[in-house]
């Protein structure tokens, strides 16, 4: 929303997944090749990483970046991944990752060119608010039968994918 990472970086993305149908890619600063132009306030950034720390522990262990806002979902999760999600805030994407993630789909991180944009549209407050998102988003899964970072315990449909529980 706020073209801190070129629109150019999306190249990158689906040069990392070409040839591996069951991947999604996404940017990140935290793998070897990132770039960052220019860094965030000190505040935001520290922010920033203790969102981070939780959202892996909680949701997506084993992701190191999964905040900034580039990312590439093949198309069939469309229908599957975006119907039931929990959260409409900025904790959307984590919950997006965490369920494709649960259908069997890797993650995989491309390091991307990134710059600090001043007066993007994320105040003090969405941090608490995607804090309290990333706790839904974990109750959710669990009660999908969902472990963080875990496979769905559940059939498959017809295309491979797992409608996660309440369209059954």
């Amino acid at each position: 929303a706020d073209a801190a990472t070129p629109v150019a970086e999306v190249d990158r993305l689906f040069a990392a997944v070409a040839g591996t149908p069951r991947s999604v890619a996404i940017g990140s600063l935290r793998v070897p090749g990132a770039v960052v132009r220019r860094r965030q306030p000190a505040l935001r950034s520290f922010a920033g990483r203790i969102g981070n720390a939780i959202i892996r522990a909680f949701v997506l262990p084993g992701v190191a970046d999964s905040q900034r806002g580039c990312k590439l979902f093949p198309g069939e999760l469309a229908d599957v991944v975006f119907a039931d999600l929990v959260t409409d805030g900025w904790a959307f994407d984590i919950e997006i990752l965490a369920r494709c993630r649960a259908l069997g789909y890797d993650i995989v991180e491309v390091p991307v060119h990134w710059h600090h944009v001043e007066g993007g549209r994320v105040g003090p407050m969405a941090y608490l608010w995607t804090l309290r998102d990333v706790a839904l988003v974990g109750r959710s899964l669990r009660r999908d039968g969902i472990r963080p970072g875990g496979v769905a315990r559940q059939p498959r449909t017809a295309l491979g994918l797992s409608p996660l529980g309440r369209h059954a």
